[in-house]
């Protein structure tokens, strides 16, 4: 027996500090040499809208498995205008119904690389450079039980490669391992509620002691160490750790039906200090929580 469907996510990551203190372009004048500002990123704009057409065989009554592309189109702005992009992988899964009530799943993501031209001036040569960012490596392991078909309980572990990732490898970040648990309940047939919670340990690593004016190459450019951390603190600053998320779904036919949630990041900050561009003392923070809507459909072919 053979199952195909088709999902649609958006997700991706924004900070603006245009118009406040921290974006000031002028924050240091060297004279001559022109003026520099107080970070190397006041603006970030990352989205990612995937594609992920699958199809899913169940050759043995406990065993299914099942392939799915997934297809990326990505945009980034670093402040000097959108750059878009696209990137290929697969997933593969797999599962196995231990019993009527408890099952396992597996399931392996292969990277996806996007290139994005003429994002930022990374080693101030006038001529805006390439970033590529890679969505990484990911390994998630799943148990769910059921109970009198109402009733679902499922917690998930999952790997992610970030430390080998093109971009997110040269702002130092860590590979990560992800815990979630959530609860489902069928009050009725069609309409399906959820709850659950996740934690992911901060992957952005913080530095105490970085030298102001020392280079650090980004993918073959290279940046003053101070701009570098200001790259890595302000501009890509998803440090949330603790989640909260709530669900609803609706099966309007048996091959089509929508699903709606809502996410909830509390609060997380990273410091970091030592000396700016003009050797005086400095100190990097950033502060994040987030809330978040999506919305998807599944049809069934």
């Amino acid at each position: 027996m053979a199952l195909r469907s088709f999902h649609l996510r958006r997700f991706g990551l924004e900070v603006d500090y245009k118009g406040t203190a921290v974006d000031q372009p002028a924050f240091c004048i060297f004279g001559p040499m022109g003026s520099f500002p107080l970070v190397a990123e006041a603006y970030t704009e990352l989205t990612i809208m995937k594609f992920a057409p699958a199809i899913t065989f169940q050759p043995f009554e406990k065993f299914s498995f099942g392939p799915a592309l997934h297809v990326d189109y990505a945009t980034l702005d670093l402040r000097q205008g959108s750059s878009a992009g696209y990137g290929v992988g697969v997933q593969l899964s797999t599962i196995f119904k231990a019993t009527d009530s408890l099952s396992f799943g597996i399931s392996y993501t292969s990277p996806q690389n996007v290139n994005h031209d003429d994002v930022a001036d990374f080693d101030g040569d006038g001529t805006l450079d390439r970033l590529k960012l890679e969505s990484p490596h990911q390994i998630a392991f799943g148990a769910a039980y059921h109970l009198n078909n109402k009733f679902l309980l499922e917690a998930d572990l999952k790997w992610l490669n970030w430390s080998e990732a093109n971009g997110y490898q040269e702002i130092d970040w860590d590979d990560q391992w992800v815990f979630g648990i959530g609860a489902q309940y069928k009050p009725f047939f069609k309409l399906t509620l959820r709850a659950g919670y996740c934690y992911g340990k901060n992957p952005l690593n913080t530095i105490d002691g970085f030298q102001g004016p020392a280079p650090v190459s980004v993918q073959g450019k290279t940046m003053p160490t101070y701009y570098y951390e200001t790259f890595r603190i302000v501009g890509f600053p998803a440090i949330v750790e603790h989640h909260v998320t709530l669900g609803v779904g609706y099966e309007f036919t048996p091959r089509f039906s929508l699903q709606a949630g809502f996410v909830h990041a509390f609060e997380k900050s990273i410091k970091e200090t030592e000396t700016d561009m003009t050797g005086q003392p400095v100190s990097l923070k950033s502060t994040l929580s987030e809330n978040s809507v999506d919305f998807g459909f599944t049809w069934r072919f």
